[in-house]
């Protein structure tokens, strides 16, 4: 439905309809149904009803409501004049980025909202995604309220001239730099502990300009107090370069910089400059605690916890109920507590890892640079299964005692091994060589556990897999030797190895 330049009434009643205002003042409402309405020139009023709608304002000062519908998911958008666009219920999309001052109201749901210069941004209830565009030019401040949820508020790059004031509301909310230069400032009002910055893009990434926290003496952030708030600087070439200075592109107000810990920087980098990272306490509930590239501390607590390290020297406490731990790189600190329990590290440092009670998995998953780390390993009282992954140029030595139980390895060093029936295990699932030998070999008071790939009479040679300390080779049985089924291997008599050897079956 078409109108000229006089003001029109337009009705869209039941049905996809398509409203074209033209350049009158126009109301048009869209009715039921997923509607199109586009205002065009003139200071129109627009309201899309049940329904999908999308709605444009067009020329002039608009005002472009999306209206709830059982399934209101709306996208509006104005890039001309000062509007005021409502989304109302339903998870919206709302676009303006002109050089007006427009009002924008998400309303109920978790809306996507983007405007520019001059604009007020207002997510309302629900999980907001809102986003400061100054790709217009346009100069003037943004104000972004999150409202109620866990929002996520981006400032784009901009001039000096394009700032922004924001206030992310109740929830956990994330403030986001996304990358490019920033020469406005951001000014954040109400700053509480569940929230977090997110700095990563302003870091350089290329191996010759890293540096383990930015926030370091030779980094790129720092903060300072300016009477009750912090100010976050930042130097595109860091404290070492020449070419830039630290200038100031946030302020957090009625909060001083002591107040903030590793756990407001998204990676978990402390901002007072230190390795030290995020200390996280579960309760008894089944948590997810993340660390961040620093040395974290995380303690599940009862619960079936989910815990990360990630970079850093951590160290990870699962407390009682299954849990699983995954320490990353880095020399860590893994232990179990009580409960069936996974723990998980990479072997690029020195490590300890305690699986205390429960039939607990161990995993050690070798790297591929050519590093060099130890890692310690104790299973517990309960059956445990300790895996070692090795990597194609990795140096890492495994030492690992099983514990109490009937524990089953596939690693390089263990202290403990019960050979004979009711004994230990080795699992051979990582070894599909159809005419492999598994070869048992006395070494002092040690037993070599050796495997030949292609047996006595191929070209390879047999490569040491793990060592048995204080173990006899000649009382390992097939007992103490599973395949991929988990069944015993069986023993196969071949002459000229000695004292012992096994095919994988």
């Amino acid at each position: 439905m078409d109108c000229d330049e006089r003001a029109e009434h337009l009705i869209g009643l039941g049905g996809n309809d398509t409203l074209l205002g033209g350049a009158g003042n126009d109301l048009a409402e869209g009715g039921a149904d997923g509607d199109l309405l586009q205002g065009g020139a003139g200071s129109d009023s627009m309201v899309g009803g049940g329904g999908k709608d999308i709605l444009n304002g067009g020329a002039g000062d608009d005002v472009v409501n999306g209206d709830d519908g059982d399934d209101g998911d709306d996208i509006l958008t104005d890039v001309e004049g000062d509007n005021v666009l409502t989304g109302g219920a339903g998870d919206d999309v709302i676009v303006t980025t002109g050089s007006g001052s427009d009002k924008v109201d998400g309303g109920d749901g978790n809306d996507t909202i983007t405007g520019g210069a001059g604009d007020t941004l207002d997510g309302g209830k629900g999980e907001n995604q809102l986003f400061a565009d100054f790709a217009g030019g346009a100069t003037g401040t943004v104000r972004m309220l999150g409202g109620w949820g866990d929002d996520v508020l981006t400032f784009g790059p901009s001039l000096a001239s394009q700032d922004v004031v924001a206030s992310g509301g109740h929830g956990a909310d994330t403030y986001l730099f996304a990358p490019g230069s920033h020469a406005g400032q951001v000014s954040v009002t109400d700053f509480y502990i569940n929230d977090v910055f997110d700095l990563d893009a302003l870091i350089p990434q290329v191996a010759a300009n890293y540096v383990s926290n930015p926030f370091g003496a030779l980094g790129y952030l720092r903060v300072l107090a300016n009477g009750n708030s912090t100010q976050l600087q930042f130097d595109e070439d860091g404290a070492a370069g020449s070419a830039a200075s630290f200038r100031t592109i946030l302020t957090i107000d009625a909060v001083l910089p002591s107040q903030l810990t590793a756990s407001h920087i998204a990676g978990g980098m402390n901002p007072n400059g230190s390795e030290d990272g995020i200390h996280l306490s579960g309760w008894y509930y089944d948590d997810i605690l993340n660390g961040g590239r620093s040395n974290d501390v995380l303690d599940g607590g009862q619960g079936t916890d989910v815990l990360y390290g990630f970079q850093g020297n951590d160290v990870l406490r699962g407390g009682a109920g299954d849990d699983a731990l995954n320490g990353g790189s880095g020399s860590v600190q893994l232990n179990g507590g009580n409960g069936n329990d996974v723990l998980k590290v990479t072997g690029s440092g020195n490590s300890g890892l305690f699986g205390g009670r429960g039939a607990d998995l161990i995993e050690i998953a070798g790297v591929q640079q050519a590093v060099v780390g130890r890692v310690v390993v104790t299973g517990g009282e309960d059956a445990d299964t300790i895996v070692f992954t090795r990597g194609a140029l990795d140096n890492t030595a495994v030492n690992a005692s099983g514990g109490a139980g009937i524990d089953t390895y596939v690693l390089r060093g263990v202290k403990d091994f019960a050979p004979g029936a009711g004994g230990g295990r080795i699992d051979l699932a990582g070894l599909a060589a159809p005419a492999g030998v598994l070869e048992f070999v006395q070494s002092g008071s040690a037993t070599l556990v050796r495997f030949d790939a292609d047996g006595a009479a191929g070209p390879l040679a047999a490569a040491t897999l793990m060592t048995l300390q204080n173990v006899l080779a000649t009382s390992m049985t097939s007992e103490n030797v599973v395949d991929v089924a988990g069944a015993p291997v069986k023993l196969v008599g071949l002459v000229g190895i000695a004292p012992a050897a096994f095919l994988p079956g």
